[in-house]
């Protein structure tokens, strides 16, 4: 998987991982939640599918200490906010709706 996470002001650079291996990092919220954080993915053989997704915007949580988790898998990409259960689907793949 290739991964790449950026705000307007911060971009967290290009990553690639093994299956099942993970990537993270933190920011501080700005006060007015005006924070946005989107990213890029590549998954799957030669890196096939690809998804954009808006990871992480301010306004859409009433708390700023969120812990905010996503699941790259097969069918799509998965969102669980505090350790909550089930993960919930949230994108398709593009191309696959």
């Amino acid at each position: 998987m290739k991964v790449h996470c950026k705000s307007g002001d911060n971009d967290m650079g290009w990553h690639v991982r093994k299956y099942g291996g993970e990537y993270g990092f933190n920011f501080k919220d700005h006060i007015l939640d005006k924070t946005l954080y989107w990213c890029n993915i590549w998954s799957g053989p030669n890196f096939s599918k690809n998804a954009s997704f808006v990871a992480y915007e301010g306004k859409q949580y009433e708390h700023r200490q969120n812990w905010i988790r996503w699941s790259i898998r097969g069918d799509g990409i998965y969102q669980s906010i505090n350790g909550a259960t089930p993960w919930k689907f949230k994108y398709h793949w593009y191309g696959k709706l």
